[in-house]
């Protein structure tokens, strides 16, 4: 599928949208149409079509507006006719090196990514398959004020980052891929040459994402940067860095929502982080659980932990009053759900609680000891969890909304007075259950079918 020959002919032509094409090249002469005013993207071929210098023309081009195929620039002379720097209309600009990401010279591709600075009105800037080991400055000065989304992605030789710590307005940043990159270091708050003892780096900086980094190990904060970047940062995602083994930023004051996956050598503790809503760590074995008392996390909502936190033996379950959620699976040393101590007429309140679910932990024996109020706790889940005796007691009175509680793998389990709609695979309930005349059972509505030892 090809645009029309002689689309230049069109030359009062102002709108020209091809998103989600995938053409090889724009045909000749697409500087003739200067009266375009949104191009969505433009197609470089091998040897065919315009060159990039035809954009040089387009002078009043809006919105966004997506290169493809940089990698067929073979002179940084022609990505310089292209004059993006003089388009100051344009929001977005993403930049696509679509080939294997070789190169044999890495200068030359600097100076091409050089020559594709834009105005410094752009607010949305999307860099991918960047072939060469460094970028040029322009790519993180703080001239760039209206600057809110930064993604750099599949940069497989950048061995070390811009320095973006100084981009004022930036409320986005996205790094992903970088097989080269090892260590981020304190240059990546920002020029040293722009510090004093109250500048701030990311001061700005919402949502920040590392993904896909293979060979990345190291993270490094200066105290006093460290503890001045990130004031605003709402959402912190680590995800599939195998190698990274720390640090995390050490104090977050605006964080929401905390998720950490495959991340299996961090050995770091969590974030300070008061205002935290939402924590989701998965496969990060090494990770260190913060306790820090009763209400440590006031504002925690939901909680998610798949197989993380070796060393994590008694999880309190009164991190946050404001806690509805509260899954954990494969914590493989978890003995106990604790709470802080209170005296016996004021039982343990939990009263937000709205859904338990606790799987795979094969040495989690207890519940926190005595009764445990959770009102609004309206499911319960504890699948294979082979130690685990009995649920909390009086649950008929103290959990009042419970509507079902699934049980499955959980041999040593005697029967408790509860309301289920489901139990299945509990051998000790089993054999209580045969005597349906037993007033343990009074209070039960319906029980499905208990299923055999085989089901599993």
């Amino acid at each position: 599928m090809e645009l029309p020959k002689r689309l230049h002919d069109l030359i009062n032509l102002r709108y020209l949208d091809i998103t989600g094409t995938c053409f090889k090249w724009m045909p000749l002469h697409m500087s003739k149409l200067r009266n375009l005013q949104k191009l969505s993207d433009f197609f470089l071929g091998n040897q065919h079509g315009s060159v990039i210098g035809e954009l040089g023309e387009l002078n009043d081009l809006h919105g966004s507006l997506f290169i493809h195929g940089l990698e067929h620039i073979v002179d940084h002379k022609d990505s310089e006719r292209a004059k993006l720097k003089e388009k100051s209309c344009l929001d977005k600009l993403s930049l696509d090196w679509c080939g294997s990401g070789d190169t044999d010279d890495s200068q030359l591709e600097k100076k091409i990514l050089a020559s594709l600075q834009p105005n410094t009105n752009l607010k949305e800037l999307v860099i991918h398959g960047y072939p060469g080991t460094e970028f040029p400055k322009w790519i993180g000065d703080n001239s760039f004020f209206n600057m809110v989304s930064l993604q750099l992605k599949g940069c497989k030789y950048c061995c070390k980052l811009p320095a973006l710590g100084q981009l004022p307005s930036l409320k986005e940043l996205r790094i992903s891929r970088f097989d080269g990159l090892i260590s981020i270091g304190t240059e990546f708050f920002g020029n040293e040459t722009h510090f004093s003892a109250v500048t701030k780096s990311f001061p700005a900086l919402e949502i920040l994402r590392f993904e896909h980094m293979s060979a990345w190990e190291k993270w490094s904060h200066d105290a006093d940067t460290g503890f001045r970047a990130f004031s605003q940062l709402r959402e912190l995602h680590i995800q599939s860095c195998a190698k990274l083994t720390g640090d995390l930023p050490c104090n977050l004051p605006s964080l929401k929502l905390l998720i950490i996956a495959d991340c299996n050598q961090l050995l770091c503790s969590l974030p300070t982080a008061p205002d935290l809503r939402v924590l989701n760590i998965q496969n990060c074995g090494n990770l260190e659980f913060p306790v820090h008392g009763p209400h440590c996390y006031l504002f925690l909502t939901s909680m998610y932990l798949l197989e993380s936190f070796d060393s994590l033996k008694f999880l309190p379950l009164d991190l946050s009053p404001n806690l509805k959620s509260l899954d954990i699976w494969g914590c493989k040393n978890l003995e106990a759900l604790t709470v802080s101590e209170s005296d016996a007429a004021s039982p343990p309140n939990l009263p937000s609680l709205r859904s338990v679910s606790i799987r795979h932990c094969p040495k989690l024996a207890s519940f926190p000891k005595g009764a445990l109020s959770a009102p609004k706790l309206t499911l319960l889940t504890i699948n294979y969890c082979e130690k685990l005796k009995s649920l909390p007691e009086q649950m008929h009175l103290l959990m009042p909304s419970l509507k079902e509680v699934q049980l499955r793998g959980c041999p040593l389990m005697e029967s408790s007075d509860v309301r289920p709609l489901r139990i299945r695979i509990c051998d000790k309930l089993r054999e209580e259950k045969q005597n349906l005349s037993d007033p343990i059972f009074a209070s039960f509505k319906r029980l499905s079918p208990i299923c055999s030892p085989s089901s599993r």
